[in-house]
Formats: structure tokens, sequence, C-alpha cells
């Protein structure tokens, strides 16, 4: 499994990527995803599978975020206990939800059911990127 942008990412930010060179602009990919997914995990907005491109961006965490990863993880396993209705006090039902997550035998340390539901995350950001935030060509003003 791996990270897949949400399919409207790219149009969205489209025009921010068009500006010249002394405009600020998203540096990578991930930038865009991280955005969404932030956004997503913080509204506990979870899209669906056809909201997300079939096309794999990345496979794991890149360089800049290889050192927000645990959080990226906290902040999932959060998101997961609270849909799933399960408070901290009940200890075995969170490890479920922690064992059925993490792979730490995997680069990411994620299993491929927590990188899609990261994926869904980031297409219910997305989604609300799209309803609330106008289309621009200017980052300062899109963020």
């Amino acid at each position: 499994m791996a990270f897949k942008l949400p399919k409207d990412a790219k149009f969205y930010f489209k025009q921010i990527d068009n500006q010249n060179e002394e405009h600020a602009k998203f540096k990578t990919l991930f930038d865009k995803y991280y955005f969404c997914l932030m956004l997503g995990l913080y509204k506990r907005e979870l899209g669906s599978e056809d909201e997300i491109s079939k096309e794999v961006f990345v496979t794991n965490f890149i360089e800049d975020y290889k050192d927000k990863a645990n959080i990226i993880i906290g902040l999932l396993i959060d998101a997961e206990l609270e849909r799933k209705g399960i408070r901290l006090e009940e200890r075995s039902s969170v490890q479920k939800v922690i064992l059925d997550l993490i792979d730490e035998n995997a680069v990411t340390k994620l299993n491929p059911t927590a990188i899609e539901q990261l994926n869904k995350y980031a297409a219910g950001g997305m989604s609300i990127i799209r309803e609330e935030i106008p289309i621009t060509s200017d980052i300062e003003l899109f963020l």
C-alpha cells in the first residue's frame, strides 16, 4: 500500500503550482497531501475509495516528513479510536486498534489498512477544502 492523493488535489492546487518562481508554492506533492490529511484527521472526516486517486505518488514518508511520522501515526490512532467510540480507559480495545494499524517491519511503521485510512482522511480533508476554500493562485490566501 502507498500514499495516494485525493482525486481533486492536483486540479485544486494547480493554480498555486502555476505561479512563477517569485511566489510561494507547495514544495512537494506530500505537502499537499499532508495539508489535506491534517484537516481530515482534525475534523475526523473520512473520504471514500472513489475520492482517492489510483496513482501512487510516494510509498513512504519523504525526507521532510520522516520526523513527523510518529505524529501522523498518533493522530491516526486517536482519530480511529474516536471514530470507533473507544475510550482510552478501554485498554484492550485501544491495544487492538493500535495492533490493527501498526506494522513494525514496514518502513512507514503502518500496515496497508492504516495507509488506506490515511488516504481516506486526506480525501475527507480535500472535501472540506473544496467546500470551504475557493480555488486561488495565492498560497498565503489559501493558508
